[in-house]
């Protein structure tokens, strides 16, 4: 008609290239995404627990950021307001660490530890990797079983700050980098605990907890030892053991201030001019004994003794029952008849 024609061409293309087209096409129709690492600065902000839940099952990267928010504070199964204002329902807090058996998950669920005691018996309870470190100021380790894994936690980066540390050593040659733990204020230990640990250190409380071989180790201190002692102004000496005569420690401390013996020992008094900056002096019950520090009919003769031996000496405390709530206290210049 007219003289003219439609034509209709079909084309047979090659199945491989159109799948190939499609995937191109596909790859353009993606939205760009912005970065996880743009989110991080508000994690710390949300306070809502599904939020929290779901930027963890979100990406890797966002999970080790939103988890610790998530596992600080556990709530109840319909939590309100702010999770992380809950940190008084400890026992929420422990059913909740209870249940975790993984190491990673327990540090994440302890953040802001400042404290932390391993318990007394059984195996050890951590290593260098699992302990909690970060903001830890204070440190109890009771546990016997691996003393050596104590030594290798001690030297890790996030143990600078620690302020407190308590320990029961029984290998006094376990080595410790001396750069460890710098700003250790407060030191507890027995005889093995001190000579490996505190000389290096500028301790300035000490308590001595003599465990039942320290009587028995030598008699004197090294001189490392010795000189460690001299920077300590405040010093508990004594516990449930046995522990040396005062005679052995007295010639070094030589900055000590206040003074706590626990269970006095006959010729201990004797010994305590020789410490030159004494201010306070507390006689403590022995912790397996009774007996009276000083009797009470020889007290206002000794006491007037030790005012007089010792130039810088104010006080005097003597403990009258085993509980230490009752205390008898002296002052220099106070008629103690």
């Amino acid at each position: 008609m007219n003289g003219s024609s439609t034509t209709t061409t079909t084309l047979h293309g090659d199945p491989n290239t159109q799948t190939r087209d499609r995937k191109r096409s596909i790859t353009r129709l993606v939205v760009p995404r912005l970065p996880p690492e743009l989110f991080e600065p508000i994690i710390a902000h949300i306070s809502d627990v599904p939020t929290l839940l779901a930027l963890c099952l979100s990406s890797h990267f966002l999970r080790h950021e939103a988890e610790p928010f998530l596992y600080h504070s556990p709530t109840s199964s319909t939590p309100t307001g702010d999770p992380r204002k809950h940190d008084t329902n400890v026992t929420l807090h422990i059913r909740f660490l209870t249940t975790i058996t993984n190491p990673r998950n327990e540090r994440l669920a302890l953040p802001r530890a400042s404290a932390l005691a391993a318990p007394r018996s059984g195996p050890a309870p951590y290593d260098g990797a699992e302990i909690v470190g970060v903001n830890l100021h204070e440190l109890q380790w009771l546990n016997h079983s691996d003393e050596r894994a104590l030594s290798r936690i001690l030297e890790r980066p996030n143990y600078a700050n620690l302020r407190i540390l308590h320990v029961e050593w029984t290998d006094s040659e376990i080595d410790v980098h001396p750069e460890a733990c710098p700003e250790l204020y407060e030191f507890v230990s027995s005889r093995a605990g001190i000579e490996s640990f505190l000389p290096g250190r500028k301790v300035v409380m000490l308590a001595w907890v003599p465990k039942c071989d320290d009587e028995r180790r030598r008699s004197t201190l090294e001189v490392r030892v010795g000189e460690a002692l001299g920077q300590v102004r405040m010093f508990s000496f004594g516990g449930f053991y046995t522990r040396p005569h005062m005679s052995v420690v007295a010639p070094w401390l030589r900055s000590v201030e206040v003074l706590e013996l626990v269970g006095l020992v006959d010729g201990e008094l004797d010994v305590l001019p020789q410490i030159p900056n004494l201010r306070e002096l507390v006689l403590s019950f022995k912790w397996s004994s009774y007996r009276l520090p000083i009797p009470p009919k020889d007290r206002p003769r000794t006491i007037h003794r030790l005012f007089s031996q010792c130039e810088k000496l104010e006080v005097v405390n003597i403990a009258h029952s085993w509980s230490k709530t009752r205390v008898i206290s002296y002052e220099r210049g106070v008629d103690h008849e």
